[in-house]
């Protein structure tokens, strides 16, 4: 199985016109996971007897090998593409390019690896590759084979983080793109703007930034998206100031009930949050 799998990535798959999800699949089996089978052959042989532990070991094995393999097709893309070495998410990539017209662009080994994550590929990979781990983990809890379920385990960590990752830059993507083409002032302004005007446009983009729950979002970080630290420090600039927004009333009156909860973000554990909360409330209502 393996050299006749080696045997057809060297003469046919640089050929294949088409390559589908299964032909990616059966080629990273025969591949990589061939190799191992001979080792659960060798236990059973040593047993004198064939069980279903061992077709539930082969199962294990191939998508193990099948969840490495799509995540190394993400993560040696470029290794991959100068090296001549054709792989699925190649094909994805340059399938994707050309039925989007944009071929004169994006021919650039680094164009396309960008592309690779901009187009969602990259993620549509890495999921199918923790599809293949969450296999592995049913089998390993099924065999009662703690061990090895903890390093799947942890191999499917790394593999959400990755796609955690992935989603963060892509919203910061486009979330810099939006603010970099959105117009500051409302009005046409001359060299020298003067304060109230300044205020004005500032607090104008206040109100259309804040979003349906009354919350602020910026510092876009792989910790997540801040909304609380961002609203509350908005929040108590604006009552530090003494400027009268209508939606400062109701934001303390939310703070004063203890309607908001969470830190920087929701997955942030809470420090000094309580306090901050504490500023806005008693600066808003000491004025």
């Amino acid at each position: 199985m393996y050299f006749q799998t080696i045997k057809f990535e060297k003469t046919e798959w640089n050929e294949l016109i088409t390559i589908s999800k299964n032909d990616f699949e059966n080629l990273a089996e025969n591949k990589s996971a061939s190799l191992c089978y001979p080792l659960v052959d060798a236990l059973e042989s040593l047993q004198r007897q064939n069980t279903q532990h061992g077709k539930l070991l082969k199962d294990f094995l191939k998508h193990l090998h099948i969840a490495f393999q799509y995540q190394d097709d993400v993560d040696d893309f470029k290794k991959d593409k100068n090296n001549n070495q054709r792989t699925y998410a190649q094909f994805l990539v340059e399938k994707r390019i050309k039925e989007n017209g944009i071929s004169k662009h994006l021919s650039s080994p680094e164009m396309q690896y960008k592309y690779l994550f901009t187009s969602a590929i990259a993620s549509q990979l890495l999921t199918s590759s923790n599809e293949n781990y969450k296999a592995c983990l049913a089998i390993a809890h099924q065999l009662n084979l703690k061990a090895l379920a903890d390093f799947v385990q942890q191999e499917s960590i790394c593999c959400e983080g990755q796609l955690n990752e992935i989603e963060f830059l892509l919203e910061k993507t486009k979330v810099k793109a939006q603010k970099s083409n959105t117009q500051r002032f409302s009005k046409p302004i001359l060299n020298v703007v003067s304060i109230e005007n300044a205020l004005s446009e500032s607090i104008n983009y206040l109100e259309k930034n804040i979003d349906e729950e009354k919350l602020w979002t910026d510092f876009m970080t792989t910790a997540g998206t801040s909304k609380y630290w961002v609203t509350f420090y908005t929040a108590y600039q604006l009552a530090d100031s003494g400027i009268n927004l209508p939606l400062l009333k109701d934001l303390s009156q939310r703070i004063s009930d203890s309607q908001l909860k969470g830190s920087y973000s929701e997955p942030i554990s809470i420090k000094g949050y309580s306090l901050a909360k504490k500023f806005v409330w008693c600066e808003y209502n000491s004025g």
